[in-house]
């Protein structure tokens, strides 16, 4: 069974909430700009964090993705993805590099990890 979940980042006191959080204190019936829900990839990282869209990711030992990728939902595809920082490319995961992934931080609370 998928597990479907969420983390919410709150724009106006930057601030990312947990799922547990949300399920106890967001108000579902109530539209808030302030918010970006992001979703649960359903992965995991080589050290066993849940991967959510937003991540920002690092492959070891890898020679194609020498720089961070972040995670995003690929619409034309309809699943997550990979894409580097600075492009429009998108790859899908391969769960064979699952183990070689490291969450690094997310594209909100991290924002030196970004390029510009």
């Amino acid at each position: 069974m998928k597990i479907i979940k969420f983390r919410v980042w709150d724009k106006k006191n930057k601030v990312m909430a947990s799922w547990k959080f949300i399920k106890e204190f967001y108000d579902f019936n109530e539209l808030d700009n302030n918010k970006t829900f992001l979703q649960f990839t359903g992965l995991k990282d080589k050290k066993g964090k849940e991967i959510y869209e937003g991540d920002i990711i690092k492959i070891t030992n890898n020679d194609l993705f020498d720089e961070p990728l972040k995670i995003i939902w690929y619409e034309p595809i309809a699943r997550f993805g990979m894409q580097e920082l600075n492009s429009y490319c998108c790859w899908d995961f391969n769960p064979k590099r699952m183990r070689e992934m490291k969450v690094i931080g997310n594209i909100y609370e991290n924002k030196e990890l970004l390029k510009e």
